[in-house]
C-alpha cells in the first residue's frame, strides 16, 4: 500500500527578533545562495490572507513548501511557519532559518552542558 507524500508533511515555527520586512529579503537571499530552485505557486497578501508569504514548488520533483511570515506583536519580531511536504526540505529550511539567519524555534530548549560523564541525581 502506498501512502500519499502529504501525509508526511512537517510543520516548524521559527522566531526572529527582526521585523518581517527584514526577514523576508534575507530569506530570499539565502534561498539563492543555497541554489534552491523553486516556482512560486501562490503569494499570501497580508490584507487578504492575514499573513505574508508564499507556497513554493521546489524543483526538481514539485515538492511543496508553505512559508508564512507573521509579525510577533509581543516581541516586535517575527514568526515564520514552514510546512514542507518532504522531511529533507524541512531540514534545508531549518539550516536557512536557524544556522544562516540565526533564528530560533520557540519552545525548543537546548540543554545546558552538564560536563563529562553520565548525569547523576542531585546530592550523589
Amino acid at each position: 500500500m502506498a501512502l500519499p507524500a502529504s501525509l508526511f508533511a512537517e510543520t516548524r515555527v521559527y522566531q526572529s527578533s527582526r521585523p518581517v520586512h527584514e526577514v523576508i529579503p534575507l530569506f530570499i537571499d539565502e534561498l539563492g545562495a543555497a541554489s534552491i530552485q523553486f516556482r512560486v505557486k501562490r503569494n499570501y497578501n497580508e490584507a487578504k490572507d492575514g499573513k505574508l508569504g508564499f507556497v513554493l514548488s521546489l524543483l526538481p520533483g514539485e515538492r511543496f513548501a508553505d512559508i508564512s511570515f507573521l509579525a510577533d506583536d509581543r516581541t516586535k519580531g517575527s514568526l515564520v511557519k514552514v510546512t514542507t511536504q518532504d522531511r529533507k526540505d524541512g531540514d534545508i529550511f531549518y539550516r536557512i532559518f536557524c544556522e544562516k539567519l540565526k533564528m530560533t524555534e520557540p519552545g525548543v530548549k537546548i540543554p545546558e552542558d552538564t560536563g563529562p560523564g553520565w548525569p547523576t541525581a542531585p546530592g550523589r
